[in-house]
């Protein structure tokens, strides 16, 4: 094991405890392990995010064809014939 430089040439290089090198190997490896495990979470949040964005814009779509349904002639005629029909029902009710 080599020791560690020491601040005045005159003392003797300072070897440090094997306790504490097992220790911060310890700490090095949790702290590996919690940039691995970040860095899965980050990609799964990702791949979320890219599912929900294509939810966002399938329903834009399909509020895009409803409001041209509604637009429509056909549907404008028909919900204008079953006016009096639905006044009927919620009378009947």
């Amino acid at each position: 094991m080599t020791s560690l430089p020491s601040d005045t040439p005159d003392e003797a290089p300072e070897v440090p405890d094997a306790d504490l090198v097992a220790q911060l190997r310890l700490d090095l490896w949790a702290a590996r392990d919690a940039a691995i495990a970040a860095v899965a979470s980050a990609g799964a949040y990702r791949a979320r995010n890219a599912e929900l964005e294509a939810e966002i814009h399938r329903l834009r779509v399909e509020l895009d064809r409803l409001a041209h349904v509604e637009h429509s002639i056909t549907y404008r005629v028909g919900s204008t014939a079953l006016k009096p029909a639905k006044a009927l029902r919620r009378l009947a009710k």
